[in-house]
């Protein structure tokens, strides 16, 4: 039952979560979607870690915005394929440091370097994202200049929308203080959506139309041109997800008084990166945030990613317009 509940807990975030991170990595919302449901599959199968969630990232997708936007248009129809083709060489990556036990790799990168890097993506995640939170335009290019745009912007507050978010902001802690067992992601999720419904908010904007159905298959751009522009962004990518995949996972197991194996766990998010790609997805990673989330749900095995990957896939067949 915890395992279902941590399941819905985490579709429920899933669901602006991954398509706001698609959009920062330059692809069609429902992409993000699709990144998660391959992922959580694939989750069930390989990853040993019990609480350890696989998805799309808010860390690796400012990297694929900037490897990949050099060479196509984001959103277009060559950014998907080279967005697959980076997908499908971070899959091989992994999976070859699985199964060549070269575990050694994920301390290339230190804790105090990746907690920093997420610190600094983290900034920009907020700032990107205080336009939609106060239902200001959105404006500038870099962040000095979107948080530019948005203080000189603060007479165009959306009343509405800002006060949904500030409150769904306060409502998610303060839920966790009157009962850890409280899926409070979830409620918080319900309870906005459910405002949006009944007060017929219509003066700020929601997600819109997504695409619903099957994912559209994309083939790869493996031209020579095409893989010597994504190699070096793979490469980086794929550390950055074996050195964060490691610390999420070990912290996780200290927290829980369980065994790490990372081959295993290696493996998954490989398996997972070619499963995305077979959608026309793009790269996974381990989330300490969703990790987290998982957790704090009760969630005690990988039942609870495949629970949330088949409520997502219902979303995307069946649901896109309730969901918009």
């Amino acid at each position: 039952a915890r395992d279902v509940v941590a399941g819905l807990t985490i579709a429920a975030i899933a669901v602006p979560g991954q398509i706001a991170v698609a959009k920062v990595a330059g692809m069609p919302p429902t992409t993000g979607l699709w990144v998660a449901i391959a992922a959580g599959f694939a989750a069930l199968v390989f990853v040993a870690s019990r609480q350890l969630w696989i998805g799309s990232d808010s860390t690796t997708a400012p990297l694929i915005l900037a490897g990949l936007s050099v060479m196509a248009a984001p959103g277009s129809d060559q950014y998907v394929r080279l967005a697959v083709t980076l997908t499908i060489i971070i899959g091989v990556l992994v999976c070859i440091v699985a199964f060549a036990k070269m575990l050694w790799i994920a301390e290339l990168l230190s804790r105090t370097v990746v907690v920093g890097f997420m610190a600094g993506v983290a900034v920009i995640i907020i700032v990107g994202q205080l336009p939609s939170l106060l239902g200001i335009p959105p404006g500038g290019t870099h962040t000095l200049q979107k948080l530019w745009h948005v203080l000189t912007n603060l007479n165009e507050i959306n009343p509405a929308a800002a006060a949904i978010g500030f409150a769904s902001l306060i409502a998610l802690p303060l839920f966790a203080r009157i009962n850890k067992k409280l899926p409070g992601a979830l409620l918080v999720v319900a309870l906005a959506t459910l405002a949006v419904a009944l007060l017929s908010l219509k003066r700020f904007e929601v997600l819109g139309p997504l695409d619903g159905g099957l994912p559209h298959p994309v083939w790869p751009d493996i031209s020579l041109d095409a893989l010597r522009g994504v190699l070096p962004t793979a490469l980086a990518i794929s550390l950055l997800v074996i050195a964060q995949t490691a610390a999420t996972s070990r912290s996780n197991a200290d927290a829980n008084g369980a065994q790490t194996d990372l081959r295993a766990d290696f493996t998954g998010i490989g398996a997972a990166n070619l499963a995305s790609a077979a959608t026309g997805s793009y790269s996974v990673n381990g989330s300490p945030g969703a990790t987290a989330v998982m957790a704090a749900s009760g969630s005690r095995s990988q039942l609870a990613s495949a629970v949330g990957a088949f409520a997502l896939l219902l979303v995307v067949l069946f649901a896109t317009g309730l969901v918009a």
